[in-house]
């Protein structure tokens, strides 16, 4: 069976919410080797790395979402609100660390 980005990206979320971080990370980490342009996977990553403790991998991934942003007009206008609504989210958290 081949494994899906987004299969893992909900597994992943399912495991932090239970506290698996560490199993969360494993399948962010998979997903992304996967599909390594889809943001969501990597802000993800940093957030969990953030609620497990990992206060500096946190800021690692949260900085390269920031940077993984849609080029203007290579989108919808909709994926480009949704980018810059969850850029602004991870500045936030990184600006907690």
């Amino acid at each position: 069976m081949i494994e899906r980005a987004d299969h893992l990206n909900n597994q992943a979320i399912i495991l932090a919410s239970d506290g698996n971080y560490n199993e969360a990370i494993a399948c962010f980490k998979r997903a992304i080797i996967i599909d390594n342009s889809n943001y969501l996977l990597w802000f993800n990553l940093g957030v969990t790395y953030r609620d497990a403790g990992k206060l500096e991998e946190a800021k690692k991934e949260l900085a390269f979402n920031e940077f993984h942003d849609v080029l203007p007009g290579s989108s919808t206008k909709i994926v480009e609100e949704d980018s810059l609504r969850l850029m602004e989210y991870g500045r936030e958290i990184a600006a907690q660390l």
